[in-house]
């Protein structure tokens, strides 16, 4: 259960995710689906439904920034998990600002 530090008690599951910043801890994510969670971080010992997604968490637990978010933005200081969260970036930011 996720407690409250302003609370007398846990926070029920049904209750909204908090943002970090405003006293409560993050609740647990729900499955994504049914599925048998076969990949279990060695570290954590989280279950993933695909090897992926395992690989993805994996970063995590690298111990610098780099290793835990190698795809950086070469026009800012940006760093991503993933390739296409830095092609969003990209697209979304660099390219808007191109027309200023």
């Amino acid at each position: 259960p996720v407690v409250c530090s302003a609370a007398s008690g846990p926070v029920p599951a049904t209750a909204k995710r908090a943002r970090a910043d405003d006293g409560m801890q993050k609740l647990p994510k729900r499955p994504r689906s049914d599925k048998p969670r076969k990949f279990v971080c060695p570290e954590c010992r989280i279950g993933w439904v695909t090897k992926k997604e395992l690989k993805v968490h994996m970063q995590d637990h690298e111990p610098t920034k780099e290793l835990q978010k190698p795809h950086a933005c070469k026009q800012c200081e940006w760093r991503f998990t993933q390739h296409g969260h830095l092609t969003r970036h990209i697209n979304g930011v660099h390219k808007a600002n191109q027309g200023e």
